[in-house]
């Protein structure tokens, strides 16, 4: 007769760290933050938390964690180096083997992009709201008048370090919203100048693009 199997313990998602990331309270960066998604994250029970939790950094990165939300590192090329495509001047010059190859990068850098910008939007949203959680707590721990009491807040300590950390998200957004539209230009391009050949070719594919 089988013995009944003990608990099965569930397995903690290891956090990643990537670069560019914003100090969190714990000590940890905003890097730890930034986890990619690498799949659809599936359902898991979520524990109820206080209102200042949820407006924190590392609230964000524990849920991420609890999402199964995993770490993509960046594309690389074959010699390990970060691929990064460059849209040529003059597409005509290439060989049909190598555009062929250029807008497979195009596309798998325009992913890469999007999932980056996703994960950077939410760590942004996050200090923001925690930065204005900080600045209505100070307003109310403040006295004096209505104009004393803004001029303490924008001094206050914990206002200034939250305004900074919403900035700096700003920047990374806008940062990886540019990256994606360059990677999405390049991608169109090379699509097209593929289609310019084969409407130009002999067979029955080029009959099809005509049409």
């Amino acid at each position: 007769m089988s013995t009944p199997a003990g608990p099965v313990k569930a397995t903690k998602a290891r956090p990643s760290a990537q670069a560019g990331a914003m100090p969190s309270e714990g000590g940890a960066t905003m890097a730890e933050a930034l986890l990619e998604p690498s799949r659809a994250p599936e359902l898991l029970p979520v524990k109820p938390v206080t209102l200042a939790e949820m407006e924190t950094i590392p609230e964000v990165k524990r849920r991420f964690e609890r999402m199964r939300l995993l770490s993509k590192p960046r594309p690389t090329l074959a010699d390990g180096e970060p691929l990064n495509p460059q849209l040529p001047i003059d597409l005509t010059v290439i060989d049909d083997e190598n555009i062929g190859r250029l807008f497979s990068e195009f596309c798998v850098m325009a992913q890469y992009a999007t999932e980056r910008l996703a994960a950077h939007t939410v760590v942004r949203a996050a200090a923001e709201m925690r930065e204005k959680h900080e600045r209505a707590v100070s307003r109310l721990n403040k006295d004096g008048t209505v104009d004393d009491k803004a001029a303490q807040v924008q001094l206050d300590p914990k206002v200034r370090r939250w305004a900074l950390e919403t900035l700096t998200g700003e920047g990374v957004e806008a940062l990886t919203k540019a990256m994606l539209e360059s990677y999405l230009i390049g991608r169109d391009a090379v699509s097209r100048e593929m289609t310019r050949r084969i409407a130009l070719s002999p067979g029955p594919e080029a009959q099809r693009v005509r049409r």
